[in-house]
């Protein structure tokens, strides 16, 4: 079942303090479920290019809609999942998000893997300076819930998330309905 999330940011009295409601305090990560922008089956992005907030940091990632190759392809949440190998090459993405330094948070993701991979596919996943490798076993048709706790970039009100593929050929990791929250 697909998980949804409330947007609307409500607030408490206390007394004469009012306390934001905790969404209110929670980085926001922009297109988290790679819905932006739409498209037609598939859609390549090469390095530097936009995939809404998103942008691809190494050779190339694609959106993939869950109906491109006969609804093979699984998604999380939503219509699109980001595929990324292209090509036969690792790909990456990453966005800033703003945060508050020092202040400890959990990048919440779901991995799967391309319907025609086999083995292990391996990714790396980095927020501000903690970065940690995944590997997830192929074939999948299905998402894993993985999560990564890292700090808020010192000096800066934003840090880095970025996915990378380490996987080499055609068929590498599926990412999707990405979230952080404050821990």
């Amino acid at each position: 079942t697909n998980e949804t999330e409330d947007d609307t940011a409500e607030s408490t009295s206390i007394g004469r303090f009012e306390t934001p409601n905790q969404s209110q305090n929670m980085p926001q990560v922009s297109n988290g479920r790679f819905e932006e922008p739409s498209v037609n089956a598939y859609e390549f992005f090469d390095e530097s290019e936009r995939i809404g907030a998103w942008t691809v940091t190494q050779n190339s990632a694609e959106i993939v809609t869950e109906s491109w190759s006969g609804g093979a392809f699984p998604v999380r949440s939503g219509a699109q999942v980001l595929h990324l190998n292209v090509n036969g090459r690792p790909g990456g993405v990453s966005q800033d998000i703003a945060t508050t330094p020092d202040v400890r948070y959990r990048l919440v993701f779901h991995l799967s893997t391309d319907p025609d991979a086999s083995g292990a596919l391996t990714l790396t996943v980095g927020a501000g300076a903690t970065s940690e490798s995944y590997q997830i076993a192929a074939p999948m048709d299905s998402f894993e819930r993985q999560t990564l706790s890292f700090s808020g970039a010192s000096g800066t009100d934003a840090t880095e998330i970025a996915f990378t593929s380490t996987t080499t050929g055609e068929d590498g990791p599926l990412v999707d309905d990405v979230s952080v929250e404050r821990i």
